[in-house]
């Protein structure tokens, strides 16, 4: 049976990896596909292996049904570590498959990731009647500039603009210091002349 992708997206720049059938949470999947979508692979990477870790948690924005907010972090939040160890290895195996083709692993962006529903076959066991969580991933790599780098250079021109507003701060305080202080001299001198 063929897998038929969801994206359109050209094959000559860009590898891709699917895992079908894999047994995971679908609902999960979607949450860590929109935390890792438009980032560059190593950042990708660094988020899966802190979630794993119980570092820092996944942010949900659906599926938020009787779930707790993080200590530290925006709103709510899970740290599905399942969902993360075999996400890691489809993105290694995606990586794989561009070191394959000739493309530059050092410089690949998560460009596509898709989380669809797969069917939901029956356990077996004495415990009957209990659907397993079955859904099928697809993940897309390319060549090209991703969305940390973006953020990365307006948090640097954040920091400019502050270090710029700190320096005029201090100017300003010096042009008003150094008025005070001849003044005071002069009334001094004054003083001193006077009697």
């Amino acid at each position: 049976m063929t897998y038929h992708y969801t994206h359109t997206l050209a094959k000559e720049h860009t590898a891709q990896a699917l895992g079908e059938g894999m047994g995971l949470s679908f609902k999960q999947c979607i949450m860590i596909g929109n935390q890792i979508r438009g980032k560059s692979l190593a950042r990708a990477k660094t988020i899966l292996r802190e979630t794993m870790a119980l570092k820092v948690p996944i942010k949900f924005t659906r599926f938020t049904n009787a779930l707790g907010h993080r200590k530290g972090h925006f709103g709510p939040g899970r740290f599905p570590q399942k969902a993360a160890t075999q996400l890691l290895a489809l993105l290694e195996s995606a990586e794989a498959n561009a070191q394959f083709k000739g493309l530059n692993t050092g410089n690949l962006v998560v460009l596509h990731i898709a989380a669809q529903d797969g069917g939901n076959s029956w356990r077996y066991g004495r415990r009957r009647r209990i659907k397993a969580k079955r859904c099928h991933v697809e993940v897309v790599l390319a060549e090209g500039k991703s969305d940390d780098k973006g953020k990365a250079k307006k948090n640097d021109k954040k920091e400019k603009a502050a270090t710029g507003k700190d320096e005029q701060k201090e100017t300003k305080e010096h042009k008003m210091d150094t008025p005070k202080t001849e003044k005071k001299e002069k009334t001094a001198s004054g003083k001193k002349g006077a009697p």
